[in-house]
């Protein structure tokens, strides 16, 4: 069948309300795009804020990093010179500790000639007490024997008169 004019009429009114459902609906989208876009633009500042506050942290690490690598190096330095320190004391110790054990040695030599001074003085005067008492027997010995030859004497004389 010949489409009539009144199916016309019913098919551009519907097609003219299909229009307006779409144009609604557009209108809805575009609803829907602009809060999107509003979300969007707050997201892309939040991460910005944020990014920027990364950053910010970051130079601060980076900051407090420097600090601490130039105290470590400060650090390091110290060292240094302490190790310094403790070389030329090591090199004192030696010397002194040289010095001291030839002293030591020079000591222990005067001790051991001292102590055999004083031996040989102990055997000595052992040795002489002894040999004073020999002889004092020897001298008492010869006494007596004297005296016996003064009286063996006095008795010759005493016949011979």
């Amino acid at each position: 069948m010949p489409p009539t004019v009144k199916s016309l009429e019913e098919r551009i009114d519907e097609m003219a309300a299909d229009l307006e459902g779409v144009a609604r609906q557009g209108e809805a989208t575009a609803a829907k795009v602009d809060g999107l876009d509003a979300k969007l633009d707050a997201t892309a500042n939040a991460l910005s804020v944020k990014v920027d506050g990364v950053i910010t942290a970051q130079n601060a690490t980076n900051v407090q990093l420097a600090m601490l690598v130039a105290k470590l190096e400060a650090v390091v330095e110290q060292f240094k010179v302490t190790n310094a320190k403790v070389d030329a004391m090591s090199t004192d110790y030696t010397a002194h500790k040289s010095k001291a054990d030839t002293t030591f040695a020079l000591t222990k030599w005067i001790g051991a000639f001292v102590a055999g001074v004083f031996f040989s003085i102990l055997v000595g005067a052992f040795t002489v007490v002894r040999a004073a008492g020999s002889l004092e027997a020897t001298v008492q010995q010869q006494l007596r024997t004297l005296d016996e030859i003064k009286r063996d004497l006095g008795e010759i004389r005493a016949k011979q008169k």
